[in-house]
């Protein structure tokens, strides 16, 4: 490595190494791949390659070469003149790339394709891929020019949709279905219900709220547009929304669809069929989709209609339900020396292929009618595409089967549709359903009875396709025995007497299962797509706009972490070997985040960014998953999972079923009531009226921070609400015990009342407990006006929604009080009032929600709300972690200095990358000064010139031969606030914002600062 000693930073290894990796693009690692992966990590070297094959090219100096030449013949004042404002435009960029690549990480996630990333760093450098699309091949047909290219592309998406693509089996299937029901698919009469009253600007403005800015269709209206409406203005669209509501009858321009096509990842671009359709439909057709969505959920979740198992597209729910169920079985299949059989199916063009008359078929079956079946029945009806090339469009295409690509109702309508597929079977087999993705399992100790069982299933599913208009693709369907005996291979399953291929992995979900469930395989490609995110961390560390700590950590929470946190709940019960490539991996990021060298604890870099042991992070998303359950209804599935079970006492592992309630003790939330995640009341929010808000005074704040609050308030409330009755609202919260308290103050009344709320509530939800108190009370009183006063901006902006995420029962609790008062004649408004501005009466009811907390036991037991409990488990967390931290034997350094561990971490943010690297490696005490270049084998001895070991506390508190640099830093520092001389006071003081200029011109001018 004599390039290296030589302190060559800027090397390129080109050559034929005879190494294989998956790193850059090979289908394994060998030992030459491992030793190659090591260099890089040791030398913070990147890998450039990406699976293609790569030459070097000696020409590429030659236009530096020619460019040099040409500069040398400018006159020399305009030569400085011109490096003077390149440095200045040079300066701008690299600004402007920092705020950019900032905003960029914090927008990525774990579904990401790290290409895109690459992409983007492109991008950053200046290095931009075109968007030309190449001349298409299909059926013999060449598309050269973007018309040919449109319709060729056009074509071959309406094929996609062609009810040529069923056979004749299946045609006749559909037809003798139309017999039965054809009569229903028409439109129906007006029906006086809840979901079929016209539309109300609460449920407009809640649904444009939730829009999230996207390109436009044909009609180049965006949500940006409409979010900007006046009044007027939306008055106008819910008019127009109401009309088309009662008519049954869509504008044609919702109805058309223009398709861009994108190139789908690693395939051949020459072909229509490689290309992904991307819509873009009238944002007001999405809108309304939005508000009768909104509907159509309410009505089949309120009256329990959609499949048990299914997981998909549905409040509360999500992929890990249906992963932790299949788990569950095996590992009871396990414990009984059973053979589980397990069938993952996989329909055909589910959404594409949807056959849309048995949809409106299963609609009628449901009871759903009226004006929500008629306007199902007319968006579905003559929908037409067009592909668009550059500026060029093709014609349109009437698309024959299928839901609308993009939109916002399609997975609505689908999970109706096969709500029934798992219908017709019996009761001892497992299902699962999210979305189109589809599994069964069964278990027994004979497993040729097992599979006679599951055969008579798929039998089954198979006939439901067939009625109903669905295809299963035999290819793509896969079956696992999971056991830990041999089975016979001539044991087999069969779809459209065809042989359903056996594996012995199967990703399902994103998860892969092995036949003996030891997560091996799993661990393995999480461990390998996380090396290639760790390659373009070390790309990015050496560049110039990613500045600090702070980017490169967004792109280990979103790239990184998040694979390694899904499916943990699963496969938490791997072997500790098999857990420890993890930590390895979390290791590598967080040093590459850090900027640390190679021998430092991992514990110290654990504590500097923030990011807690991956063991103790698993313990915690199992305690969220556990909250989540809480707040769930008894017939979800995962609910059977934690419930009662004799296996639980015969055997001892790590799966959820198991550990799911001890980690709920352990961190003391297993007793704690939670309120429900999805609430579908009777009575829904839209027929509810929601309460007058006047905001006027928080509006004055926002326009004018010096404005005079009180004055304005009393005159605001003596001009608008003169005949009112006053009510004040507050609600309080210890935050170190965590004890909260509710209080109303009626004015001039002598009415007052307070009471203890159960711990651990939010302040927001004690906010709207202390509301609901103040409206119940106004229960008492008849035909008079009220005004109720807080200073919980996000309470009464819930309350004007009649939405909140996390509390919509006590929204909709309050929603219903104020109905009930409103039968009496009273009249509730509400006014937000600043808090500690001088409002008597308000700073009243603020010491009497206080002394509500100072009781001594509870008045009133609140549930908690999903995002209460996961504060609860982080808290618990953080505890445990940091006694983790004081037990550990190393990062000694770094505890002397920070004993305490923080979510946010300790890590010294800078402007410039390299500050921050050797700020926060003096932090954690690995240098590269001689000490620890000592323990890498890297130097003699580890001695300073003074004979002392060269540690970070040597060079800054006791080596003579900095005393007078020394000195002046310590004066520096006692300056800024520095009372007593030690490494942690300068430690502390000298990474202030104050102190670190003086401790890194102390570095500078003993030259510790290019070697650290």
């Amino acid at each position: 490595m004599w390039w290296w000693k030589c302190g060559w930073v800027h090397v390129v290894w080109a050559g034929d190494f005879n190494a294989h990796s998956t790193l850059w693009g090979g289908k394994s690692t060998d030992n030459n791949g491992r030793i190659i992966e090591d260099l890089l990590s040791e030398r913070n070297l990147v890998c450039l390659n990406d699976g293609r094959g790569t030459r070097l090219d000696v020409r590429t100096g030659r236009e530096s070469r020619e460019f040099r030449k040409l500069r040398r013949t400018h006159n020399f004042q305009h030569f400085i003149e011109y490096k003077q404002a390149q440095a200045v435009v040079r300066r701008v960029i690299t600004q402007r790339k920092r705020t950019y690549w900032r905003e960029y990480c914090s927008s990525i996630g774990s579904s990401l394709d790290i290409n895109e990333v690459w992409g983007m760093i492109k991008k950053m450098e200046g290095n931009r891929r075109g968007w030309d699309y190449p001349i298409l091949s299909s059926g013999g047909l060449l598309a050269v020019s973007d018309k040919e290219k449109a319709e060729i592309m056009v074509g071959t998406l309406n094929k996609v949709h062609s009810t040529d693509n069923l056979s004749q089996e299946e045609r006749r299937s559909r037809e003798e279905t139309m017999r039965r029901f054809g009569n229903v698919i028409q439109k129906k009469e007006k029906q006086v219900d809840t979901y079929n009253v016209p539309f109300t600007m609460l449920e407009l403005r809640n649904a444009l709220e939730s829009c999230r800015n996207s390109a436009p269709g044909k009609d180049e209206i965006c949500y940006s547009m409409l979010s900007h409406l006046s009044d007027n203005g939306l008055l106008t669209v819910l008019n127009l929304f109401n009309r088309v509501w009662e008519e049954g009858r869509l504008p044609a321009g919702w109805k058309e669809a223009v398709i861009v096509p994108i190139k789908k990842p690693g395939k051949d671009a020459s072909n229509p069929a490689n290309y992904r359709p991307i819509a873009l439909t009238s944002p007001l057709g999405k809108l309304m989709e939005r508000l009768v969505s909104g509907r159509l959920m309410y009505f089949v979740e309120e009256k329990g209609l959609l499949a048990r198992c299914q997981s998909g597209f549905r409040k509360g729910r999500n992929t890990i339900d249906s992963v932790v169920c299949l788990e569950h079985e095996i590992r009871k299949a396990q414990i009984h020396k059973e053979t589980l059989v397990a069938v993952f199916l996989d329909v055909e063009k589910a959404y594409d292929m949807l056959w849309v008359e048995g949809l409106l078929i299963k609609m009628h079956l449901l009871g759903i009618g009226g004006n929500i079946f008629n306007w199902v029945l007319d968006v579905l009806s003559i929908r037409s595409i067009q592909v668009r090339i550059g500026k060029v469009f093709s014609g349109c295409y009437v698309v024959e089967n299928g839901t609308p690509q993009g939109s916002v109702i399609s997975p609505l309508l689908f999970n109706i549709m096969i709500k029934d597929i798992f219908s017709n079977l019996r009761p001892d087999i497992g299902q699962s359903l999210f979305a189109d993705d589809g599994g069964l399992w069964k278990r027994g100790k004979n497993v040729k009875h097992t599979v006679r069982r599951m055969q008579e299933a798929l039998e089954r599913v198979e006939g439901w396709g067939k009625e109903w208009g669905f295809r299963f693709s035999v290819e793509k369907t896969k079956t696992v025995f999971f056991t830990r005996r041999k089975v016979c291979d001539s044991l087999k399953l069969y779809m459209y007497k065809r042989p359903v291929e056996r594996v012995s992995c199967f990703k399902f979900l994103g998860v892969s299962f092995d036949s003996r469930l030891t997560w091996r395989v799993h661990v393995s490609r999480v461990v390998d797509k996380c090396k290639n995110v760790l390659n373009l961390m070390r790309c990015l560390a050496g560049k110039d706009w990613v500045a600090d700590l702070a980017s490169l950590k967004m792109i280990y929470v979103s790239l990184i972490r998040a694979r390694i946190d899904y499916g943990c709940l699963v496969y938490t019960s791997a072997a500790a070997s098999v857990l420890a490539q993890l930590d390895v991996v979390q290791a590598a990021a967080l040093r590459l985040c850090a900027g640390a060298v190679r021998t430092s604890p991992v514990c110290s870099l654990q504590v500097v960014t923030g990011e807690m042991p991956l063991g103790l992070r698993r313990k915690q998303l199992q305690a969220n998953y556990w909250v989540n359950l809480m707040g769930q209804r008894p017939d979800h599935p995962v609910r059977e999972v934690i419930g009662p079970s004799w296996e639980r006492e015969v055997a001892n592992t790590a799966s959820f079923g198991w550990t799911g309630e001890s980690v709920a003790r352990d961190l003391d939330i297993f007793h704690l009531h939670f309120c429900p995640g999805a609430l579908w009341p009777v009575i829904p929010v839209w027929q509810l009226d929601v309460p007058d808000i006047d905001l006027l005074l928080l509006q004055l704040k926002e326009k004018d921070p010096e404005v005079e609050l009180v004055y304005s308030f009393y005159c605001h409330v003596e001009d608008r609400y003169g005949d009112c009755i006053l009510i004040f609202t507050d609600g309080s919260k210890d935050q170190d015990t965590g004890v909260t308290g509710a209080a109303f103050l009626v004015q001039g009344m002598n009415v007052q009342d307070l009471k203890r709320t159960s711990d651990q509530l939010s302040v927001f939800t004690v906010e709207l407990y202390a509301i609901l108190m103040a409206v119940q009370w106004t229960g008492q009183l008849q035909g008079q006006k009220v005004l109720i006063c807080s200073d919980s901006v996000s309470a009464l902006k819930s309350l004007g929604k009649g939405i909140s995420r996390a509390r919509q029962d006590l929204v909709y609790e309050i929603l219903l009080a104020l109905k009930d008062v409103e039968r009496r004649g009273v009249q509730v408004s509400f006014l937000w009032v600043p808090a500690h501005e001088g409002i008597r009466m308000n700073e009243r009811v603020d010491k009497l929600a206080k002394k509500a907390t100072e009781r001594e036991s509870v008045d009133v037991d609140l549930s908690l709300s999903k995002s209460e409990g996961k504060s609860i488990v982080w808290q618990r967390c953080l505890l445990k972690w940091q006694q983790l931290w004081e037990q550990d034997s190393k990062g000694g350094h770094l505890f002397s200095i920070y004993s305490k561990v923080t979510d946010s971490g300790n890590v010294c943010l800078s402007g410039k990358r390299k500050e921050g690297v050797i700020l926060t490696r003096l932090k954690i005490g690995h240098t590269c000064l001689n000490g620890t270049l000592f323990i890498m084998g890297k130097h003699q001895d580890g001695l300073c010139s003074c004979q002392q070991v060269e540690t970070v506390h040597h060079v800054l508190l006791s080596c003579r031969q900095y005393d007078s640099h020394r000195q002046i830093l310590i004066r520096n520092l006692k300056r800024c606030g520095m009372t007593e001389v030690s490494l942690k006071s300068v430690m502390n003081v000298g990474m202030s914002a104050k102190g670190k200029p003086y401790l890194l011109k102390f570095l500078l001018d003993t030259g510790l600062y290019n070697r650290i």
